[in-house]
Parts: C-alpha cells; structure tokens; sequence
C-alpha cells in the first residue's frame, strides 16, 4: 500500500512503525511523508484515508483503461 502520512499527524507514521508492519520505502516530500508498506488486512480501514494511487504503474486512473 502506498500511504502520505501529513506530517501534521506524525503520530499515524509512529503508528505505522508499531505495527511491525514491513516499510519497503519511504520518501519524505513537501506535502508528508510517503510511505509504501504491507499492511495487515485487520488495519487497512485505519489507514484508509491516507492512501494514494500508485502513479508509478501507468497511465492516470479514470482514463478507461484495462
């Protein structure tokens, strides 16, 4: 999953750690941190609002596509 954590709400990213959940990459940027992470399925729905499309794998999402 690919996840921007705020930093405004660092305590999320702590969270994030806690889990024991495997960080595969993490890039700080203007807006967060953003992290790519395997989450267990139990704690999907709490990082929910924090996830982002993976812009990397192609083209736009809404383009119609495959």
């Amino acid at each position: 999953m690919r996840l921007l954590l705020p930093y405004g709400e660092g305590g999320k990213l702590n969270e994030l750690y806690a889990l024991g959940a495997p960080i595969e990459q993490r890039e700080d940027t203007s807006e967060g941190v953003l992290v790519v992470a395997r989450l267990p399925r139990r704690d999907i729905r709490r990082f929910a609002a924090y996830l982002v499309a993976d812009t990397e794998q192609g083209a736009h999402a809404g383009s119609g596509g495959a």
